[in-house]
């Protein structure tokens, strides 16, 4: 019966996040492949030339997403239900915590597992809502091209980069949610600092490109955090 019970907790959690990641892709579908579009026709203003800063953190995402994709089928998760044994949480070759502890622990896991798989959708839902804000503005790239217009409304007054704060939070409550410790160790290891460099090298490019209103703006909208400023 408790095999049972994780085995049923393993499902839960991993039909949630599928769903998370159906509501981010097809949410507003259609508004923001429109803006893309226009974005991809419209003239290139300034870039940052830079490869490494242009580039890394998008193969970093990749990588995420396919480390978040082979989480859903158990790889590199810590728990482990098989249907001849009971449950354990292993890392890599390693026991950490046995089977009956593991099953005195089901409350715990549930727990710290159904709240990852909802702060999941949560982020999810946000990360889309932010993309549309940005409208045509939105890039892969770090650029600036003709008709961006310095978004600092709605999810913009409240943190200067909520697309990258939602992509943190995306891997992240996945890697919760999933119990994957491979996820959470390339997230916070390799793609948080790699977000960090990207985010402080497109206000490098927004500053020069808009001068005092867009110091103005970073002087008094956090980068990820509201009313903390440890990110300059």
């Amino acid at each position: 019966m408790q095999l049972q019970d994780f085995s049923v907790l393993d499902l839960m959690m991993r039909a949630i996040v599928i769903l998370g990641i159906l509501i981010m892709t097809l949410s507003n579908f259609g508004t923001i492949r429109k803006n893309r579009i226009e974005n991809e026709k419209m003239v290139l203003v300034k870039y940052y030339n830079n490869f490494f800063i242009q580039n890394i953190p998008l193969y970093s995402a990749y990588v995420a997403s396919i480390l978040l994709g082979i989480s859903l089928f158990r790889v590199g998760s810590l728990l482990h239900v098989e249907m001849s044994s009971t449950p354990y949480i292993k890392f890599l070759n390693f026991i950490l915590v046995g089977s009956e502890e593991t099953i005195r622990l089901k409350s715990l896991i549930f727990t710290v597992s159904f709240t990852g798989a909802l702060l999941f959708v949560a982020s999810c839902i946000l990360y889309n809502l932010s993309q549309v804000q940005l409208g045509t503005n939105f890039s892969l790239f770090i650029d600036i091209k003709e008709h961006y217009t310095l978004k600092t409304d709605r999810l913009f007054k409240i943190v200067r980069h909520p697309m990258y704060l939602f992509e943190i939070l995306f891997y992240i409550t996945a890697s919760i949610a999933l119990l994957s410790w491979a996820l959470l160790l390339w997230t916070v290891c390799i793609h948080i600092p790699l977000i960090i460099i990207k985010s402080k090298s497109e206000d490098r490019l927004l500053e020069h490109y808009y001068g005092t209103k867009y110091l103005k703006y970073k002087k008094e909208v956090s980068a990820f955090m509201p009313g903390i400023r440890w990110h300059k």
